[in-house]
């Protein structure tokens, strides 16, 4: 069992197992269908499912120009129906879910902090 079922043992567990299996297709998904500009890395930070398999929010965050994240993610939530169009094709299921892509800020925050860090530590040891 991985560590992605544990974290949820009281609650249903298939809308964890299909994030889990979203997370690692939604990259090549991506990229077969959105194809977003050879500058721009995009990387899949989480994916949450609803109980009732009924929605999908996808979180991403982006290396390369930080300009670029609204515009990815109007580009992406464009696409919804494509996407779930592929989430058909690809897993058996009565429903498949809507997916809804938000930007994550997390990692660019943590980026910056461990700058600052950096910095900080700088100014010290001079």
């Amino acid at each position: 069992m991985s560590n992605l079922l544990r974290l949820n043992s009281n609650g249903p567990r298939r809308p964890l197992r299909i994030a889990a299996e979203l997370e690692r297709e939604m990259p090549g998904m991506i990229r077969e269908i959105a194809q977003l500009d050879s500058n721009i890395i995009l990387t899949v930070t989480a994916v949450k499912v609803s109980d009732d398999l009924s929605m999908a929010q996808v979180f991403f965050s982006i290396l390369g120009p930080t300009d670029k994240f609204f515009e990815t993610e109007r580009l992406l939530n464009k696409l919804r129906g494509k996407f779930r169009t592929a989430i058909a094709k690809r897993f058996v299921m009565r429903q498949h879910p809507d997916v809804r892509f938000t930007y994550d800020e997390i990692p660019a925050k943590a980026a910056r902090i461990e700058e600052l860090l950096k910095q900080a530590r700088g100014g010290e040891t001079e």
